[in-house]
């Protein structure tokens, strides 16, 4: 090991009085900006962050809020997953405030997930206007990506709304091919929302015995 801590070379003499480990008085001592902490890496947000999405998921609401908390105070914006916390706390206008600010602020090619978020917390406020927007947005992404999962995340909004708009019959052939990429996927958990989904418009339909 060098002096400099990598293998084979080492960072050369330095003239006296030179910048280096010491400032710029000599080599002893302290690093220079000391007292100036270095930024977190970007894994430590986005590890929090999907730390919080585990606890929203399995119901854990306090300890996933305390992850997204973590999340953005190592520079990670903890949306839409914050968002979603909200909603599943019964604060759907704050969730709703969250997402359409978030959807102003966040360049395209970052915008996926949020609009997914989007359709299903504009929906839940019966803001079915802008429900629609974020799903044809998606559906636009998606008709350019060659992702299945994409594709399916697209075909699970446009049902979604469609769904809440009172076109049921329409909203089962995207819920169904939804349904048919999670299968595929492996995907347990996006199976089950998109089958909760396909069960509801059949008891709109009428159909019981297919929605139990």
């Amino acid at each position: 090991w060098s002096a400099g801590g990598a293998v084979g070379v080492g960072p050369g003499p330095r003239p006296r009085g030179a910048p280096g480990r010491g400032g710029a008085g000599g080599d002893g001592g302290a690093p220079p900006c000391r007292g100036r902490p270095a930024p977190p890496p970007p894994a430590l947000g986005l590890g929090n962050y999907q730390q919080g999405e585990l606890h929203r998921l399995r119901g854990a609401f306090d300890q996933a809020e305390a992850a997204y908390r973590r999340a953005s105070e190592a520079g990670h914006q903890p949306l839409p997953g914050l968002a979603l916390l909200e909603l599943s706390r019964g604060a759907a206008p704050a969730a709703a405030t969250m997402i359409r600010r978030s959807l102003l602020e966040v360049p395209v090619p970052q915008r996926t997930g949020l609009l997914a978020a989007a359709v299903e917390i504009l929906t839940a406020v019966g803001d079915l206007t802008g429900a629609r927007q974020a799903a044809d947005e998606l559906a636009g992404l998606a008709a350019g990506s060659s992702s299945a999962v994409l594709q399916a995340v697209s075909e699970q909004a446009s049902g979604t709304v469609l769904l809440a708009e009172g076109d049921p019959v329409s909203a089962l052939g995207h819920l169904r091919a939804a349904t048919t990429t999670w299968r595929r996927a492996h995907l347990p958990y996006d199976l089950a929302r998109a089958s909760v989904l396909v069960a509801r418009c059949c008891a709109q339909l009428d159909d019981l015995a297919t929605a139990a």
